[in-house]
């Protein structure tokens, strides 16, 4: 599970529940899409506003947004480096 934690509230607010333990964490610059990467190299890219899966990937290693950019995500499979924006195809 994904949450999100204010120093001042005592209770987390969930984000997203993820099934599979989890690697790596993300969320863009805007603060409104989530990048989870699983132990078994699943990617998923979360909107957080409504909780819905946008799209995933497998044989995934990493993945980090873009800090300027907040719809660029980059990520990388074995050998291969991906760059995907907005709605586009992933390119290599």
């Amino acid at each position: 599970m994904v949450t999100r934690i204010f120093l001042d509230n005592a209770f987390p607010i969930p984000i997203v529940k993820q099934t599979t333990s989890i690697a790596l964490v993300d969320i863009n610059a805007d603060k409104s899409k989530l990048v989870v990467v699983d132990d078994h190299q699943s990617m998923f890219v979360y909107d957080i506003k409504s909780q819905q899966l946008i799209f995933q990937e497998t044989k995934i290693l990493s993945a980090a947004w873009n800090i300027e950019a907040e719809d660029m995500l980059a990520y990388t499979g074995k050998d291969t480096l991906y760059i995907k924006t907005r709605e586009m195809p992933a390119s290599t």
